[in-house]
């Protein structure tokens, strides 16, 4: 009977020691699953978890279905530019990017609620808006200034916010964000061609303002058709443009009507050199006509210091001069 009942107490007392065990294996597992759970949770909802990338995938995505719907209307517009007669960059393209339901405000084209700015003169895609609103609380001033020879230029800008600016676009390319000093952002942007320069700057809130800048003082090629032509380009060379790095082209013959009344001023002066190309593609300038007794460097052009005059030909040239020309 004795034995018996010290068999009972032994079987209960493993019954609890099992039952002990049993419970904190379920307790540890418990808290190893609350740990996976965790780290589940913060893999899943965290900063950068997967519901963040995803949903920063199908932003990006998104925008980018509406980028792609926007180029191709707008590469459909450059054909239109060169084989529709009714082609404007005003109201034909506001109407052709309407029937694609599409909503223009100005340069600003809204797809699929992505803003996107557009170059009319192309036309394509310029900055890339999101989906920001205008911040007025953004200033943005503007100065060109323009090298002394007009072959590049500078444009100054000063933006001024209260709060951050992420980012900073001028004609589609992407500028560093300087440090802000005295609540201002202080770019200086060096540009060798003429047009029409967006300056595009976001806030961290996603918001923007833009500003533009028409350049128009830069030396660019030149094709020369007549008597007018070829005065105009003798003109700014004279006036400081050298034409450094550009070509001038002379594409039909030309007739300088010589006389003394029509008597020629040469290109480049004792002071301002001309250090261009000047192609004359084999056409015929004709009735060159000088009369400067007390002038030296009087020919076609007067001073040329680094530049190429090249098939150029010159007929019935009347030139009086005494000093070396």
């Amino acid at each position: 009977m004795e034995s018996r009942m010290k068999q009972k107490k032994s079987g209960k007392s493993y019954i609890r020691n099992r039952n002990a065990i049993t419970l904190i294996a379920l307790i540890i597992t418990i808290i190893v699953l609350l740990i996976l759970a965790g780290v589940t949770i913060r893999l899943i909802i965290g900063n950068e978890g997967l519901i963040e990338k995803a949903q920063k995938t199908g932003t990006a995505y998104s925008e980018q279905e509406a980028r792609e719907k926007l180029e191709i209307a707008l590469a459909d517009l450059r054909i239109g530019k060169y084989s529709d007669s009714s082609y404007n960059s005003g109201e034909y393209i506001n109407k052709n990017l309407e029937k694609q339901e599409m909503t223009v405000i100005g340069d600003i084209v809204i797809v699929n609620d992505w803003k996107f700015e557009i170059d009319r003169s192309v036309p394509k895609i310029g900055n890339s808006l999101g989906k920001g609103s205008q911040n007025d609380n953004i200033k943005i001033s503007t100065e060109t200034k323009i090298r002394e020879d007009y072959v590049n230029a500078n444009i100054l800008a000063n933006i001024e916010y209260e709060g951050t600016i992420i980012e900073i676009i001028i004609k589609g390319q992407v500028i560093e964000v300087p440090e802000k000093i005295d609540g201002a952002y202080v770019i200086n942007k060096e540009i060798t061609e003429n047009g029409i320069y967006t300056i595009y700057a976001k806030d961290e809130n996603g918001n923007y303002k833009i500003a533009k800048v028409e350049v128009t003082d830069i030396t660019e090629d030149m094709d020369i058709w007549n008597r007018q032509d070829m005065e105009n380009f003798r003109d700014k060379v004279n006036s400081g443009r050298t034409f450094e790095g550009k070509t001038a082209r002379v594409m039909a013959d030309i007739d300088l009507e010589g006389s003394e009344e029509n008597k020629w001023v040469p290109i480049g002066t004792d002071t301002i050199s001309f250090k261009g190309i000047f192609d004359g593609k084999y056409n015929s300038i004709k009735n060159l006509y000088i009369n400067e007794e007390n002038k030296k460097n009087q020919a076609l052009f007067g001073c040329v210091e680094g530049g190429i005059i090249k098939s150029t030909i010159l007929n019935d040239v009347n030139i009086t001069n005494t000093k070396r020309i």
